[in-house]
């Protein structure tokens, strides 16, 4: 009983974080300055088997860089940012039927001049880099025209895209991300999701054992007074028992409280003078 109520709620908990993807990484409330060429491991969080990760640049022209079919559920992808933008960019993952479930990540920038120290891969831990890896999810083919057109529409500003992004993402202020660190630090932890399930799920459990604890006090209740009850009717149908009798045998009543005998040890009065008789 316990545990099925626990699963019921833990079901519910989690139905309060909506169907809609959440990005991992970048995180939401954090402030991102990426390099050119810098690979950015994009972290998430979806409810589908499969989506669509797109990479859009320019708020004002929606202008599309970048498109891929990605895993579902939990997955990270490696993004190569081999373009610039003076405008800021934005991650469009898309899930369910036709995608009608979308998510945008937070505004980053991406700088024109390549590090110093050379290329970098950044994700959930940024602060150990790793050696950039070119994405895998989707054909080669494909992949190199995508990114061939993209870069190109990027840095002419003379085209844009024929699909549009889920929303146009608004920073949390009208100033624009100052540069990050040349590590790639950023800030904000990027587990706010996993913060919430814990917390959707600890409510979950903690609802199921004080609703598991209420009915076994309520189950106790009512065994008590079953058992109540019960003796009562026993009581009742004892004095009952005891009622007819003595309609029954109306002498036993002086007889027995005179001489504490049982009733039916006793004669009715005049009996021996009827015997010698």
């Amino acid at each position: 009983m316990l545990l099925t109520t626990a699963l019921l709620a833990a079901g519910v908990a989690g139905q309060i974080l909506g169907k809609k993807p959440v990005f991992l990484y970048p995180a939401d409330g954090s402030k991102y300055v990426y390099n050119k060429l810098d690979t950015v491991v994009v972290t998430y969080a979806a409810q589908d088997e499969t989506a669509e990760l797109y990479t859009f640049c320019d708020p004002g022209r929606e202008t599309m860089i970048d498109h891929q079919t990605v895993p579902g559920f939990s997955a990270s992808v490696p993004v190569l940012l081999n373009f610039t933008s003076e405008m800021p960019c934005w991650f469009d993952l898309r899930t369910g039927p036709n995608g009608i479930d979308g998510k945008n990540s937070v505004w980053f920038n991406v700088l024109s001049e390549e590090r110093s120290t050379g290329p970098q891969t950044l994700g959930v831990d940024s602060n150990t880099p790793r050696s950039p890896t070119p994405p895998t999810l989707s054909t080669p083919s494909s992949r190199t025209t995508t990114r061939r057109n993209s870069r190109r529409a990027a840095t002419t500003d003379n085209s844009s895209s024929s699909i549009a992004p889920t929303s146009t993402p608004t920073p949390d202020s009208n100033e624009i991300p100052t540069p990050a660190p040349e590590g790639g630090e950023t800030a904000g932890g990027g587990m706010s999701y996993w913060v919430a399930t814990g917390i959707g799920l600890g409510t979950g459990i903690g609802l199921a054992v004080l609703i598991g604890l209420g009915f076994m006090c309520w189950c106790r209740r009512i065994d008590r007074q079953h058992e109540k009850s019960k003796e009562a009717l026993e009581r009742f149908l004892e004095a009952r028992r005891a009622e007819d009798f003595h309609r029954r045998h109306p002498w036993s009543r002086s007889e027995d409280s005179e001489q504490g005998g049982s009733p039916s040890a006793s004669c009715p009065p005049g009996g021996q003078g009827a015997g010698r008789a």
